[in-house]
């Protein structure tokens, strides 16, 4: 752990010092539910409400972003035969370092989406029975940035957020050699769907 601490304020740092600009963005919207997959039996997270904040540093070939986004939201069992029950409340934070690029020039500009880091699924309330659960997440998506001003701009964003555990690893040869095998399986998946803004900084 101390080690991706140390390579996230390394990024940070040698973002801050490449920057052509650093813009703090503020957003909201909606992020999706999700069966959970390696759980037996329909246990899902319920889509709900989401927010988040990011950091942003336009460097020569892109965007470097260090953000977070939260939902509050519940963790239910689906039955059959049988009607819905709630297992727990559930608090869902991703913390993110990731890298956009735009697509194109302009006051109005669609950008790809990528990161990588870190998904905490936070139980709460009287059904907490499992305790924090933390996981490897990625997210990748699409963008869209219009500038009002200078300073001032709108984010529509529209992205996937994937946790995922280690399934395996191992080493797998063949008569050309041997390469490493390392996979992961998805916990579940989530679109998330933000409207926000950006605001220049430097």
């Amino acid at each position: 752990m101390k080690k991706i601490y140390l390579f996230i304020l390394v990024t940070i740092c040698a973002a801050t010092v490449q920057a052509q600009s650093i813009s703090l963005l503020g957003y909201g919207g909606a992020l999706t539910g999700s069966r959970v997959y390696p759980v037996s039996g329909d246990y899902r997270v319920k889509g709900d409400w989401c927010y988040g904040a990011a950091l942003e540093f336009e460097v020569p070939f892109g965007s470097v972003t260090l953000g977070w986004s939260g939902q509050q939201t519940t963790l239910v069992k689906e039955g059959s035969f049988s009607a819905t029950s709630k297992i727990s409340d559930l608090n869902v934070n991703y913390y993110q370092l990731g890298f956009n690029k735009d697509l194109s020039d302009g006051a109005v500009r669609p950008h790809t989406i990528f990161s990588l880091g870190a998904a905490q699924f936070n139980p709460t309330g009287e059904h907490n029975l499992t305790g924090d659960k933390w996981f490897f997440a990625a997210t990748f998506g699409l963008g869209l940035k219009a500038d009002i001003n200078e300073r001032v701009g709108l984010r529509i964003q529209a992205k996937g957020n994937m946790p995922l555990e280690m399934g395996g690893a191992g080493i797998f040869c063949t008569s050309g050699g041997c390469a490493p095998n390392l996979y992961f399986n998805p916990i579940l998946f989530q679109g998330e769907f933000t409207l926000g803004l950006a605001i220049k900084l430097k």
